[in-house]
């Protein structure tokens, strides 16, 4: 058919496939060129803002966990526990527990256990003599002793206090005898605060960002979007993959589709100190607007060229028979 064709026709016809197909190639170098751009300036982003969660997380942390270092390091603390009936040395521990828990505001409640347990002194006096982890519970206080022996804390990440319905950090810190554990510091921090401060550091264009902090050693969600994630087991496809990630580098980015299906960007920083890993996820979808909009605007472009080439053949086309 395309032999029979007139020579001026086959040349509009070629000048029009190659103006297609021009424009063809460079919708796709374009468009692929600038999502590889915005690939890595907003991956960029994300990972230097996983990075600022973090470093505030840590402050915040760090600051909790110095208090009661201090604390636990006090003859006070010892002597209470070495000598616990004796209620002279408990009611100076008891003094000392609630000084210190007017001194940290933030504080929900500070306490001093022994190796069961049991408490011996309690910001809130009622308390003592309560057992924090009964029969029931005596794998929670497995857990914490072994932490403790190990590293000389366990932090527990962060929970829905049972009293006041607050985001509450908590930490336990060994109390030694030389070598030999004899009891805990221990007790809770709100954390309202730092949620909030963290919840105000957004990335521009990504309004849909969230953020969670994973406690690796038990594969459990320390913070999250809804608190009823908190201390659940993480299953979720995309963190998942930025905990694998993390074993070969603290920091960085993956990409990966979560439990709904959703492919996502998820940066990751690793806070080596408490084992946890903090995430800024954020569906891909958002990332690459701008550039499924300039793919639609080129796609556009494009058919609106295509139908003033064939109008214009077509007109051409009509002058030639009237001419002939």
């Amino acid at each position: 058919m395309f032999k029979n064709m007139k020579l001026w026709l086959k040349i509009s016809l070629s000048i029009s496939i190659l103006t297609i197909v021009g424009l063809a190639i460079i919708l796709f170098v374009s468009t692929n060129d600038t999502r590889n751009t915005i690939n890595d300036n907003m991956g960029a982003r994300m990972v230097e803002m996983a990075n600022h969660k973090a470093t505030v997380f840590k402050e915040y942390y760090d600051d909790y966990i110095t208090f009661e270092k201090g604390f636990a390091a006090t003859a006070t603390v010892k002597n209470a526990l070495e000598n616990p009936d004796d209620k002279e040395v408990v009611a100076d521990l008891q003094a000392s527990v609630s000084a210190a828990a007017e001194s940290f505001p933030a504080l929900e409640g500070f306490f001093v256990m022994d190796t069961d347990s049991v408490i011996i002194a309690h910001s809130n006096t009622p308390a003592v003599g309560a057992q924090v982890y009964g029969d029931d519970r005596k794998d929670v206080l497995e857990l914490v002793t072994n932490s403790v022996l190990e590293t000389g804390i366990c932090v527990r990440g962060i929970t829905v206090s049972t009293s006041t319905g607050e985001l509450v950090a908590n930490a336990f810190i060994g109390v030694f005898d030389g070598d030999e554990l004899i009891g805990f510091v221990s007790g809770g921090f709100f954390v309202s605060d730092l949620k909030a401060v963290m919840d105000t550091m957004t990335i521009e264009n990504l309004p849909n960002a969230t953020e969670y902090v994973i406690d690796l050693d038990q594969n459990t969600y320390v913070m999250a979007e809804d608190d009823e994630m908190l201390s659940t087991e993480v299953t979720d496809p995309s963190h998942l993959e930025a905990i694998a990630a993390s074993e070969n580098a603290d920091i960085g980015i993956v990409e990966a589709s979560d439990e709904n299906g959703v492919a996502n960007f998820t940066a990751y920083y690793k806070l080596a100190d408490y084992n946890f890993l903090v995430l800024v996820a954020n569906p891909s979808s958002d990332i690459f607007a701008s550039v499924n909009t300039l793919m639609v605007k080129l796609i556009i472009i494009i058919l609106a060229v295509l139908i003033i080439l064939v109008v214009v053949t077509v007109f051409v086309s009509r002058d030639r028979k009237s001419v002939v």
